[in-house]
């Protein structure tokens, strides 16, 4: 799927930089790219295939709805998700 004005193409999920969850690009396509979780806007998402080049051994198909921290190790309750 394509952003509405990234020059990005998206795969089957989609990554949130503000609440670091995961969910289908389907739904972040359905809420007009804002994130299904928190509301951020189109500007907070990353596909899934950049999270993974980032090297933290997240699997490759996640699981819809997970938080998966930019930076391992940090609970979703620290960061006060």
């Amino acid at each position: 799927m394509e952003h509405p004005f990234l020059d990005t193409r998206f795969g089957e999920f989609a990554w949130c930089f503000h609440c670091e969850r995961v969910h289908k690009t389907a739904s972040w396509e359905a809420k007009d790219w804002e994130c299904p979780a928190c509301g951020a806007s189109a500007l907070d998402v990353q596909p899934w295939e950049g999270v993974l080049s980032w090297g933290y051994g997240y699997p490759l198909r996640p699981e819809d709805g997970e938080y998966y921290p930019q930076y391992p190790g940090e609970s979703a309750q620290a960061a006060g998700l």
